[in-house]
């Protein structure tokens, strides 16, 4: 199809008057990858349009009967509002009849929430858990929103289908409006999603949707789908390593043991011991692991070891009966949450928290997943200890891209595609890939490369530190504006943070920090400084703009390269690899993780075509041949590398220099 051909196809469902840089390229691309059934994978810059272009070009195959129905996952709710906002106006734009259903999370789509505040603190799942107890009618009371819309507990209430009709005729229905429409007439808005997805075109949600095999299986068989016959897009893509790692881990702390072993003891549950054991078990491990780790580090221990001592001390006869006295406790304690609903109070059950992690933590079972101990210290500066999980496979749970029709995952920042394809477990025959160039001016952005810093483990010391504090000094100097400086860890940035004088006011990112709080703080100074770590939620996936999308910041400086922390783990984690890719193990577990942390850290600048600003990278490696052949093409041509602070502050008074002719500075 050539451009004119293309273009006229575009616009019968391309809502806009105009394309961006290199948009027409990328539906080209998406209509080839869902009309041929393949698996593309896309690096497209902020500023393309990814959303509205995979839109567009989904509804031109499907109107010439190439493809089923669309799956768009999201990391976060922004960009499942972004699918809602843009298919709004494809239809309002084409007339198309199009049907949509937008899933949140349960808590955040249930009415029960606002009416008891106990809901609220509860973890999400002891929510999910009550939730399921309510509509099963363990408990004395039952949900009149969850009665109200299914029969028996599959059948569609004449209301529910009366609103559902409603919401196709008026829709597509942002999830806050389906909200309020359901809670009007007393229904649950997530079941009444889940009819609604029975009829939609287009599904969106998280990537659990897709990513865990319960929540996809629910889903599909009230949407009446098989994978064969989806088309999946998931934004983002470049986090779906971590984020698919991270859903299969989890940890469980020396605390939660406790609690559960007194609600144990308060509710007359007998059969407790394990618990006790394993509390013990886990404090004395993790002392032992404080000789060669540090606070909140993992130190690896044996499964099996930590199994057989619980069972001997127990006396119990085997790995077995320890599985029964476990499923026995979280049974136990589900009739403890019962019992609490009953009293009034939140439907929590440490125990049955604690008996479905052990069980979990057993059946997990190497070399694709590790187990840890750790020491943790407190808000008050006491010690704990957590036993941990890690899954070191993340195609555990991303291989189901293989099974949809086609699937795009796209991302601004998806560098190095054969990464993706290996680490995801993707079908190699199948994938297409798309690295669209960088589409904003090159000269509003200068790319600075610090050659006397580093934060290389092996070269840390307080000398260190003050040098680099003593740099960032001077470029902060010289920078005026918004800065953002992030460092690779919150020990870094501890360390650079006692030694720096700050000209401004200084933002630090917490453990507990709200990014909208930090947004409006920006916002509020023409001048301040922003300090977050580099993977943290300050650096990814979060826009620092003005009410017109134009970026806030005039500088990004990222003290040091953003590699993965040396610990046990991720020892293991590269032998693991060694054993899967062979010589590309260290790439694959160091540089594309360090990487794909960089790109995003850095996308934090330019977020529209009239944006100017700095990105200083203050470590020497990032000039290297090795590491600088990670890089696209533009970062490689654009990087001025200086070993002086004073030929840094002259490139960037430079710049400004330039850029005060032609205008706007961020």
């Amino acid at each position: 199809m050539d451009k004119a051909a293309l273009e006229e196809r575009v616009k019968a469902f391309f809502p806009y008057p105009g394309f961006r840089p290199h948009q027409l390229e990328l539906i080209s691309f998406a209509y080839r990858v869902f009309k041929s059934g393949r698996i593309g994978l896309v690096s497209s810059p902020c500023g393309t349009g990814k959303s509205i272009s995979v839109l567009t070009a989904y509804l031109m195959a499907r109107s010439e009967g190439y493809a089923g129905r669309l799956l768009a996952l999201t990391r976060t709710k922004n960009q499942l509002e972004i699918y809602c906002r843009e298919i709004k106006r494809v239809k309002e734009y084409s007339g198309l009849s199009i049907t949509a259903a937008m899933f949140k999370s349960k808590r955040e789509m249930c009415p029960r929430v606002k009416l008891d505040a106990k809901l609220k603190d509860v973890s999400y799942h002891d929510f999910l858990r009550y939730c399921r107890g309510l509509k099963s009618g363990a408990y004395r009371a039952s949900c009149q929103f969850y009665e109200n819309t299914l029969l028996n507990g599959w059948k569609p209430t004449g209301r529910a289908r009366a609103v559902v009709d409603l919401i196709v005729r008026r829709g597509p229905l942002m999830p806050n409006e389906v909200y309020s429409l359901c809670e009007s007439y007393g229904l649950c808005p997530y079941e009444v999603t889940k009819l609604l997805s029975s009829r939609a075109d287009l599904i969106v949600g998280s990537y659990n949707y897709a990513l865990l095999t319960p929540i996809r299986s629910s889903i599909m068989a009230k949407a009446r789908l098989k994978p064969l016959i989806v088309d999946a897009v998931f934004d983002e893509a470049h986090s779906l390593p971590r984020y698919a790692i991270d859903i299969l881990s989890d940890e469980l702390s020396t605390r939660s043991m406790r609690m559960a072993e007194d609600e144990a003891r308060n509710y007359g549950v007998k059969g407790f011991e394990v618990l006790r054991l394993l509390a013990r078990k886990v404090v004395g491990e993790g002392r032992k692991a404080l000789s060669r780790v540090k606070l909140d580090e993992e130190a690896l221990i044996s499964r099996d070891k930590l199994t057989s001592w619980i069972i001997r001390k127990a006396k119990l006869k085997g790995l077995d009966d320890l599985l029964e006295q476990l499923s026995f406790l979280e049974d136990e304690g589900e009739r403890i949450r019962h019992v609490k609903v009953e009293e009034g109070k939140a439907p929590t059950s440490y125990l049955a928290r604690c008996a479905s992690f052990l069980a979990d933590w057993i059946r997990a079972t190497p070399p694709a997943y590790v187990h840890y101990v750790k020491a943790v210290e407190g808000v008050n500066g006491e010690t704990y200890w957590k036993l941990g999980l890690k899954c070191l496979d993340s195609s555990s749970a991303t291989s189901i891209v293989n099974r949809f029709r086609s699937a795009i995952l796209m991302s601004g920042t998806l560098w190095g595609f054969d990464y993706y394809v290996e680490v995801l477990g993707l079908d190699k025959a199948r994938v297409s890939s798309l690295s669209l160039p960088y589409p904003f001016p090159r000269e509003n952005r200068l790319i600075l490369v610090d050659l006397s810093s580093t934060s290389k483990y092996e070269k840390r010391c307080d000398e260190l530190w003050a040098k680099i504090a003593s740099r960032l000094t001077e470029l902060l100097k010289a920078i005026g504006g918004r800065v953002a400086v992030y460092t690779p860890s919150y020990e870094v940035l501890k360390a650079i943070l006692g030694r720096l004088k700050v000209d401004r006011p200084a933002i630090v990112e917490e453990e507990h920090t709200r990014i909208d709080e930090v947004i409006e703080k920006v916002k509020a100074f023409n001048e301040c400084v922003v300090f977050g770590v580099a993977g943290g939620k300050l650096s990814e996936g979060v826009d620092i703009t003005d009410d017109k999308g134009r970026g806030l910041l005039s500088a990004v400086v990222i003290v040091g390269l953003p590699y993965p922390k040396k610990t046990e783990v991720h020892e293991a984690l590269i032998n693991y690899y060694k054993d899967r890719f062979g010589a590309r193990a260290m790439e694959y577990a160091n540089e594309a993780p360090c990487i794909n942390t960089l790109a995003q850290t850095a996308g934090r600048l330019i977020r529209g075509p009239e944006d100017k600003g700095f990105i200083v990278l203050m470590d020497y490696r990032a000039a290297k041949p090795r590491f600088k052949e990670k890089l696209p093409s533009d970062w490689r041509e654009d990087l001025r590398c200086h070993r002086s602070v004073e030929k840094l502050v002259v490139e960037v008074q430079q710049a400004y220099l330039k850029w005060d002719k032609k205008g706007r500075v961020n």
